[in-house]
């Protein structure tokens, strides 16, 4: 896709905050440095709970960033208190005030879901891991767990640890390379025993009536915690920079590698038709489906709750899980996108019926120029602003139409206006990546299997006929840890290493997340980024241009067209 030279933007930013500073009530800035959280799980051994491994296990021991992030229930809050006193019920305990302090926000006062529930060590984490690989190929999964209860108290009590991810690493000057030590369980133990110890001070659920979310359901900790590893850690850079060298040459496994990369080329694509027609198949079946059961005394108040009901449904929830499975992003994020676009399609179809309605009731020998004369002057000036492209559309679809159901007519005329096709080749776009990326992840996880394995015969000798000449000196678990960081293929520099043992240049975040006042703030934030990419580009500094997709403004600026054209549809049919 792209990449944003976020370290120039954030500095135009605060030179110039007074232009934004009435539209935007908070600023959260993400690094990829994650603060990394162990727990004792049911199995009563140290185990890492974040950054979250449970995705990155299931595509060969590869990571999968996106899902990844998915995956995870630790994030990092917002700074402004009073944004969270407002928007939030505190049900035990209060909101942190040290960097070591957390808090639990639950979805629901009186439920914990069953993610959250792994992810702080109350299950066995390798059986969720076991659970999610087999799902992603394609296994069938019996999960016998019986429910668990919790008090509030019970959660404020739960024991996590942070550790410091430079201390998995230990040094063998004989090989010149740090071994990952985080497979063995005794020097685990120990560093468990000696961690940080991390303290949950508050229980937190948003307020009824509140839709707009501030902070993610999970655990949330405070900036101060995420960022300001280089307070609690030294680091050796000279070191660093040298750590992973590689001590193996390319013609070793060529061989073998070629194959592979083979495979891996082919199967990059970047066909995104599928995807769409998948996606907008299943926007069609919604839009119709739920618009068979409105009635003329449904009103915009009741829009919320029908979506939400309807997409809670038997069929709904299998197609949504369908695309799960073979598009390999969560069915909360689809639902999360047709429930916006559903509740767009309602407003739309309500505000035009009830326009058209009472003239169709009391109109006697109705055509069409007949309405549009007894229409009042302020619906008169609507079917004049309706564009030209979207009246040829609805003309088409009209066509026959007392012999068409008038909903398939509304519901065609709102799919295939460009707006919604743009947020739906923006949806397959993603689609399409993430399968790419499965794809991908999946041949390289069987090509670093295949070498892994072969290096490791490479040390396997006949005992019966060297032991008497030679000792080992070495465990098998050193052997491991070796070869694993010899074969390590991954381009390594200061940066990346700094980054891997948790140190970032505050200036330079990985995101940046806005959370504005109000719609017209936020457009004006939109006019304040295009500003700034019309003065680096003038600059000749086009690599620092800000790209960006506002979905949310894609959506509500067809509110008005979409509105239009199903009048005219509505008109057509009488």
């Amino acid at each position: 896709m792209s990449t944003n030279d976020l370290k120039s933007f954030k500095n135009h930013l605060e030179n110039n905050y007074d232009e934004v500073k009435n539209d935007i009530s908070s600023i959260k800035y993400g690094y990829s440095v994650e603060p990394m959280i162990y727990g004792i799980d049911a199995t009563q051994k140290p185990v890492k709970l974040n950054p979250s491994n449970i995705f990155s296990s299931s595509f060969g021991g590869m990571s999968m960033g996106m899902m990844s992030s998915y995956a995870s229930v630790y994030t990092q809050m917002i700074d402004d208190k009073e944004n969270i006193k407002n928007s939030y019920d505190i049900l035990a305990g209060r909101l942190p005030e040290n960097y070591d302090e957390m808090i639990i926000v639950l979805s629901d006062r009186n439920s914990i879901s069953d993610l959250l529930v792994y992810m702080l060590g109350y299950r066995n984490t390798e059986e969720l891991s076991d659970i999610v690989t087999k799902m992603m190929s394609g296994e069938k999964v019996d999960i016998t767990n019986e429910p668990m209860e919790f008090s509030y108290q019970d959660l404020l009590n739960t024991e996590l640890k942070l550790i410091m991810p430079a201390d998995l690493y230990k040094y063998n000057s004989k090989y010149d390379i740090y071994e990952d030590m985080s497979k063995d369980e005794k020097y685990m133990q120990n560093l468990y025993d000696n961690a940080t110890k991390l303290k949950i001070v508050g229980i937190i659920t948003a307020k009824e009536g509140v839709t707009s979310a501030a902070l993610n359901p999970g655990v949330s900790y405070t900036s101060n915690l995420g960022l300001d590893f280089k307070d609690l850690i030294s680091i050796d850079k000279k070191k660093l920079q040298n750590a992973f060298n590689i001590k193996i040459s390319q013609n070793d496994i060529q061989d073998q590698t070629q194959g592979y990369m083979g495979e891996i080329a082919n199967s990059i694509s970047t066909d995104v038709k599928p995807a769409k027609q998948d996606f907008m198949n299943n926007l069609n079946t919604f839009s119709n489906e739920i618009l068979k059961n409105i009635n003329e005394d449904v009103s915009e108040n009741d829009i919320d709750k029908i979506v939400d009901n309807y997409l809670n449904e038997n069929e709904p929830q299998k197609i949504m899980t369908s695309l799960e499975a073979k598009y390999i992003i969560p069915k909360e994020t689809f639902k999360t996108t047709y429930s916006g676009l559903l509740k767009g399609l309602l407003q739309i179809y309500i505000k035009s019926y009830k326009q058209v309605s009472p003239i169709i009731k009391s109109t006697e020998n109705i055509n069409t120029q007949n309405v549009v004369d007894s229409l009042p002057n302020e619906a008169k000036k609507i079917l004049e602003t309706i564009p030209e492209e979207v009246k040829n559309n609805i003309k088409s679809y009209s066509d026959n139409f007392k012999n068409m159901d008038i909903n398939s007519a509304i519901v065609k005329a709102y799919i295939n206006s460009t707006s919604i096709q743009s947020v739906g080749d923006t949806m397959a776009n993603v689609m399409t990546e993430a399968v790419m990326k499965k794809t991908v992840l999946t041949k390289v996880g069987e090509l670093t299997g295949k070498l892994t394995s072969s290096f490791a015969t490479a040390f396997n000798v006949d005992q019966n006929k060297i032991s008497s000449a030679f000792k080992m000196k070495v465990t098998e678990d050193e052997i491991t840890r070796i070869v694993t960081a010899m074969l390590s293929k991954t381009e390594k520099n200061a940066k990346t290493n700094l980054i891997s043992f948790g140190y970032q240049e505050k200036e330079e975040p990985t995101y940046i997340a806005f959370y504005f006042n109000s719609f017209d703030g936020k457009e004006h934030f939109i006019n304040f980024i295009e500003s700034y990419n019309e003065k680096v580009k003038a600059a000749g500094e086009e690599d620092k241009e800000i790209n960006y997709t506002d979905t949310t403004g894609i959506l509500m600026g067809s509110v008005k067209t979409i509105v239009n054209a199903v009048t005219y549809v509505l008109i057509e049919f009488i």
